[in-house]
């Protein structure tokens, strides 16, 4: 495994023993293996923490899903360009990290399709955090 052959830590910090969330169960598995799967591929040391907690907002409940790298980060001037298609930061005669560049386009299509929200906090060189949220109700 990746975690292991990179010797990361991995943590998780889950907010609670079980959630109930009515959702589409193939979508919500391909978009936490995406996140995770991009942390993995970009985070050569360090850690990668997945943090889970519920919010109240009004009369609404939602899940709030975080995927925190200590990854290469991306540029603030390209934050805007990660959820395009084919789009990859890498990208150039050289490619030091291998993809389609499709991941996170199709992840936040999935998300968008759950009615939930995706997005994303980054620094170049410190890491970048994933933040997920869908309704509970």
């Amino acid at each position: 495994m990746v975690i292991e052959q990179k010797e990361l830590e991995f943590k998780l910090k889950l907010c609670c023993d079980s959630i109930t969330i009515k959702t589409d169960k193939v979508m919500f598995n391909s978009i936490l293996d995406n996140l995770i799967s991009n942390a993995m591929k970009f985070t050569e040391k360090g850690k990668i923490i997945i943090k889970t907690k519920t919010v109240k907002e009004e009369s609404n409940s939602y899940l709030i899903i975080k995927v925190i790298d200590t990854g290469i980060g991306i540029p603030e001037e390209n934050i805007n360009l990660i959820f395009d298609e084919f789009k990859q930061l890498s990208e150039g005669t050289v490619k030091e990290y291998p993809g389609s560049g499709l991941g996170l386009s199709i992840t936040k299509k999935y998300v968008n399709l759950l009615n939930g929200i995706i997005s994303v906090e980054s620094a170049a060189g410190i890491g970048t955090t994933f933040i997920v949220k869908f309704s509970l109700d």
